[in-house]
């Protein structure tokens, strides 16, 4: 049976407050879903991960999310964060647009030239 890997993402951040950017434990519980999953499994993760970010209008988690896709580099997410630079669904949300911003900025870092030391 497939897992509803939207539905174990966001159940990470049932935790999350008013008051809180996300909850201690919700990044965590979503890395080890991330190692859980492999292969295909792992394609249609990445693949809910975007659709949760589309779709949810909770800013703390689309905010946990872009810095979660931030951190491990996920790349097949590109096209989803570009549309979300672009929608102005989260233009009053000065932490999503940070978020937003690490994430190209890492991207441009990662595609410059190694140099040796």
């Amino acid at each position: 049976m497939e897992k509803n890997w939207q539905a174990e993402i966001l159940a990470c951040f049932a935790g999350i407050s008013d008051y809180d950017y996300a909850d201690w434990g919700g990044s965590g519980a979503l890395l080890e879903l991330y190692d859980s999953s492999g292969g295909e499994d792992r394609t249609i993760f990445i693949r809910a991960i975007g659709e949760i970010i589309e779709t949810n209008d909770n800013p703390r988690v689309v905010g946990s999310l872009v810095q979660f896709v931030t951190a491990l580099d996920l790349v097949q997410l590109d096209e989803t964060m570009r549309n979300l630079t672009t929608s102005g669904k989260f233009v009053n949300e000065p932490e999503i647009l940070k978020a937003i911003t690490n994430y190209f900025a890492m991207r441009k870092l990662r595609s410059l030239p190694k140099t040796s030391s």
